[in-house]
């Protein structure tokens, strides 16, 4: 889009099946993209393909379609991390189409074997801290009627490089998806944006691993 005439540069067909989220590097010059056909396309900024990054299965473990719902830049626009249904998340090197790291967060996907035969959750949200060491994964914790967003709001913080997870935030006050994460320009608080009927804030302090605030 032209922010100035408020009108379409040029468009593409970009991916097979519903992009569920696109996102800009930190130079503005690449921009990923993510989409129920289970791949993350990096483009420039003249719609040319660059790369296509393929690591997250078609199929859940349930032998049901997936989704890859989540992408997120580091502040140095070397990395890219893309998040899917089934908690599988994969850290990339941009520059090569390489993956550098997988994680697991398993704890925000629920599968209703018998009443539904039908699955909820996902990974919703990333976030690199500005010195590329965390990166942090929203989404919702387990679900008992997958028809209701009724799971707790959930946020895992990772040392992604060493594979570990550090934090694990898990809101006893409210119940919904985290769709949005940030982190503060210093790194010391990451906040989470999201909710079911009603929205939420969530404001994390990740160096004691508690959370700090909460507000509606």
């Amino acid at each position: 889009m032209d922010a100035d005439k408020h009108s379409p540069i040029r468009s593409l067909e970009a991916h097979a099946k519903w992009v569920r989220a696109v996102e800009a590097s930190p130079d503005g010059k690449t921009v990923a993209s993510v989409a129920d056909d289970m791949v993350c396309r990096l483009w420039d900024a003249d719609g040319k393909l660059l790369r296509e990054l393929r690591g997250h299965a078609e199929q859940t473990p349930h032998h049901f379609p997936s989704m890859l719902y989540a992408a997120a830049w580091s502040a140095d626009g070397k990395l890219v991390a893309t998040g899917d249904k089934v908690g599988h998340v994969v850290v990339w090197d941009a520059a090569t189409g390489q993956p550098v790291k997988t994680l697991e967060a398993p704890g925000m996907y629920t599968w209703d074997p018998s009443a539904r035969r039908h699955s909820i959750g996902g990974v919703r949200s990333l976030a690199f801290s500005p010195d590329g060491a965390l990166l942090a994964v929203g989404g919702m914790g387990k679900v008992g009627n997958i028809d209701h967003l009724e799971g707790k709001a959930r946020v895992e913080v990772f040392d992604w490089q060493k594979g570990e997870r550090a934090h694990e935030f898990v809101s006893d006050q409210f119940k919904g998806i985290v769709n949005r994460l940030a982190f503060h320009p210093a790194g010391d608080w990451l906040a989470g944006a999201g909710g079911a009927n009603n929205g939420f804030l969530l404001f994390f302090d990740v160096r004691p691993a508690r959370c700090c605030a909460r507000r509606r």
